[in-house]
C-alpha cells in the first residue's frame, strides 16, 4: 500500500513538472512561480508535493545554484523532464535538527585520479529522512570534503553522484533501506542512506565557487567554512518560504471550510439558528481569518525580501545586510506561518464537528499536513531561535551603548503607554504602536538576560538553552506578529476601494487586538500598559467579531479566488447541504436570524 501511495505521489509530480508550468531556471527567473507551484500542490496532493519539492527545489534548486554548465548542460533537461529522479542527502542521524553544521559524511579527495571516495565513517553519519531515496536515481550528497593525504578539511560541500541504476537498485557501495510506514503521509517515503567509499568524478564536486585546480590545490571564493555551508544549502532557505507559503494556503482552505460550515450547519434539528450565531464558533473562526490575512499579507513581504536576493542578475548586488535581514524574515515567517497552519487546521476541524472525521472531507488529513510542514526545511523552534537570535545583534555589536538607548526609550514607551484610553485601542496606528512596544521590551529582556548570565561565567550556548529558550521564543512570535501587522496595514494604505478598505481595516484591528489580548499578561506585567484595560481588549475583541457579518466573512474568503473544483475535493465545504442539514439555499429569514449572533449555551 505505501509503495503504491509512493509511486502515486511520483507520478503526479511527474504529471505536474512535464506540464511545463515551471522550470529549474525559475528559481532565479521567476521565483514567485517557484512559490505557486508549492503552494497548488500542498492542497491538493500533499504527497506529491514532497516529491516535487525534492526534486525540483532541493535537488533541481541545488544543481542550478551549486553546479557550473557542465552539471547543467547534462542535468536540466533530464530534471525538467524527470527522467532522472533526484533527491537531497543532507540530514545525519547523529546530529539531529542541527544537520548541515556539522556533517560525518566524508569526500577525499584523491590528486592522483582527481577523484572522491564518498564515505559514511561511522553510524551517526547515516544519511536519514531522505525523502523518496528508494525511488531516485541521482541524489545531491553534502559531505565534508577534504584531500588525500593533508590535515583538515574544507568544510561541507555538495556532491551531485549518481544513487542507483534504470532499475532502481543502488550502486556498488550504496545501500538504502525505507525508514517504514508512517500513519499519514506515507505516499512521502523516507529512507536511510549509507555510503562506502564510493568513488566519484571530479565532476561530482558542485564547483561554481569552490574547486581543485590543475595542480591539486584547493580553491574557493568564500574563505570562511560556515559561509561555505550556508551558500551549500541555500535552497533550504527558499524551501522555507515555500513551505512557509503553502502552510498559509492550508490554513485559508481550513478556514474558508469552517466558515462555509458554519454557515450552512444548524443548531438542532428544526432550528433556524446556524453555528456562526453562536460567539465561540464566530469568535474562533473571524480571529482565525483575521490571522489568514495578516499571514498572506506578510508572506508577500517575505517573498519580495527573497525575490530581491535570489532573482538574477540582481543577487551579486545584495549586500550582507540584506541578506541577513531576508534571512530573518524568511526564518521567522516560516516558523510562524507553519505553527499556525497547524492551530487554525485543528480549530477549524474541531468547529465542524463530526463530519470533519470523515475521510472524505479530509480536515483530518490537513491537520496532519500541516505538523508535517512545521518541521520540514529547518525545525520550527529552530527557525524561531534563529530569528531571535538574529533581533539581538544590534545589542551584540552594540554593547552597553545600545543596552542604554534601548533602556531610554522604554521609559518613554512606558510613559506612553500609562496614557492609553479605551477608546484608541481601536485605531490600527496605536495598535502597531503597542505591537512594536512589545517587541523591543522583548529585545531588551532578552538581551539583558544573555550579559547577566555571560557575567556569570556561563557560555553563550549555556545562556541561551537553560535559561531563555522560552523568551526567545515568546520574541519571535512579538517578532512575527508585529512585521505580519505592518505588512497587513501597508496592504490597507494601498486599497483603493472604499468599501474593501472598511472591511480590511475591521480585520487588522480584530488581528492587532488578538495579538494585544494573546499577551497581556506579559504587557500588564513587563510594560506600562495600564491593567484596567484588560478587560476591555477582551470586550473589543468580541466586538470587532460582532462588526464582522458572515456576508463580509463570505466576500473574503471568496478573495482567496479558490476554484470551487477543487473545494469540491473537501465536501464539507461545498455549498450544498450535507446529509442531515437542510439542502435549501439560505433564504431571507435565515439572513436576517444571521445578522443577531446568538450567545453559546
Amino acid at each position: 500500500m505505501a509503495s503504491e501511495k509512493r509511486g502515486l505521489a511520483l507520478e503526479r509530480a511527474r504529471s505536474f513538472l512535464q506540464a511545463g508550468l515551471v522550470r529549474t531556471e525559475d528559481v532565479t527567473r521567476d521565483p514567485l512561480k517557484w512559490v505557486a507551484a508549492h503552494e497548488v500542490l500542498a492542497i491538493t496532493s500533499p504527497d506529491a508535493i514532497y516529491a516535487y519539492s525534492v526534486h525540483m527545489n532541493l535537488f533541481a534548486g541545488s544543481v542550478f545554484k551549486l553546479g557550473t554548465a557542465k552539471h547543467h548542460d547534462k542535468f536540466l533537461p533530464l530534471i525538467a523532464a524527470f527522467e532522472k529522479p533526484g533527491c537531497f542527502a543532507l540530514t545525519e542521524i547523529k546530529a539531529g535538527v542541527l544537520s548541515g553544521m556539522a556533517v560525518d559524511t566524508t569526500a577525499v579527495f584523491d590528486p592522483a585520479d582527481r577523484s572522491f571516495r564518498i564515505n559514511t565513517p561511522n553510524p551517526g553519519a547515516e544519511k536519514n529522512w531522505i525523502s523518496f531515496a528508494t525511488h531516485a536515481q541521482w541524489c545531491v550528497v553534502f559531505a565534508t570534503l577534504s584531500k588525500k593525504g593533508v590535515d583538515g578539511d574544507y568544510g561541507t560541500h555538495a556532491f551531485l553522484m549518481e544513487l542507483a541504476d534504470d532499475e532502481g537498485t543502488p550502486i556498488s557501495g550504496v545501500r538504502v533501506t525505507d525508514m517504514g510506514s508512517k500513519p499519514v503521509l506515507d505516499g512521502n517515503g523516507n529512507s536511510r542512506v549509507w555510503f562506502d567509499n564510493v568513488r566519484v568524478g571530479e565532476d561530482a564536486l558542485l564547483d561554481r565557487f569552490s574547486r581543485f585546480n590543475q595542480e591539486g590545490e584547493y580553491e574557493s571564493e568564500i574563505l570562511k567554512k560556515h559561509e561555505r555551508f550556508m551558500v551549500a544549502a541555500d535552497q533550504l532557505m527558499s524551501g522555507r518560504v515555500c513551505i512557509g507559503s503553502a502552510s498559509v494556503l492550508l490554513a485559508q482552505i481550513c478556514s474558508l471550510t469552517a466558515i462555509r460550515y458554519a454557515r450552512k450547519a444548524q443548531h438542532g434539528k428544526d432550528s433556524d439558528v446556524r453555528l456562526f450565531q453562536h460567539m465561540t464558533h464566530r469568535r474562533t473562526l473571524l480571529t482565525n481569518l483575521a490571522v489568514v490575512l495578516a499571514l498572506r499579507f506578510s508572506g508577500n513581504v517575505v517573498k519580495e525580501l527573497w525575490t530581491a536576493c535570489n532573482i538574477l542578475p540582481r543577487p551579486q548586488e545584495i549586500s550582507a545586510s540584506q541578506r541577513a535581514h531576508m534571512n530573518t524574515h524568511v526564518c521567522a515567517y516560516k516558523s510562524h506561518a507553519t505553527q499556525e497552519a497547524v492551530r487554525i487546521a485543528q480549530e477549524s476541524r474541531d468547529k465542524c464537528g463530526g463530519q470533519a472525521l470523515t475521510s472524505d472531507n479530509r480536515l483530518a488529513e490537513l491537520v496532519h499536513v500541516a505538523v508535517s510542514l512545521v518541521v520540514v526545511e529547518g525545525d520550527g523552534a529552530i527557525m524561531a531561535q534563529k530569528a531571535a537570535r538574529d533581533l539581538l545583534t544590534p545589542y551584540v555589536k552594540g554593547g552597553v551603548l545600545a543596552v542604554g538607548k534601548a533602556m531610554a526609550r522604554q521609559l518613554v514607551d512606558n510613559a506612553w503607554l500609562r496614557a492609553l484610553l479605551p477608546s484608541t485601542l481601536v485605531d490600527p496606528a496605536t495598535l502597531e504602536k503597542i505591537l512594536a512596544i512589545r517587541q523591543r521590551g522583548l529585545e531588551l529582556s532578552l538581551a539583558l538576560g544573555m550579559a547577566k548570565d555571560k557575567r556569570a561565567g556561563l557560555s553563550t550556548l549555556d545562556a541561551w538553552s537553560k535559561h531563555h529558550l522560552g523568551l526567545a521564543t515568546h520574541l519571535h512570535v512579538a517578532f512575527s506578529e508585529y512585521s505580519a501587522f505592518v505588512a497587513f496595514r501597508a496592504q490597507l494604505d494601498r486599497c483603493q476601494d472604499r468599501a474593501a478598505g472598511e472591511l480590511l481595516r475591521r480585520f487588522l484591528v480584530l488581528y492587532g487586538l488578538r495579538a494585544v489580548e494573546g499577551d497581556m499578561g506579559w504587557l500588564v506585567g513587563n510594560t506600562g500598559f495600564p491593567a484596567g484595560l484588560a478587560a476591555r481588549c477582551t470586550e473589543l475583541v468580541d466586538s470587532a467579531c460582532l462588526s464582522v457579518s458572515l456576508a463580509d466573512a463570505l466576500v473574503l474568503v471568496k478573495e482567496f479566488e479558490i476554484p470551487e473544483e477543487l473545494l469540491d475535493m473537501y465536501p464539507i465545504s461545498r455549498e450544498q447541504q450535507h446529509e442531515g442539514h437542510r439542502s435549501e439555499a439560505l433564504d431571507v429569514k435565515d439572513q436576517a436570524a444571521l445578522s443577531e449572533p446568538k450567545k453559546s449555551r
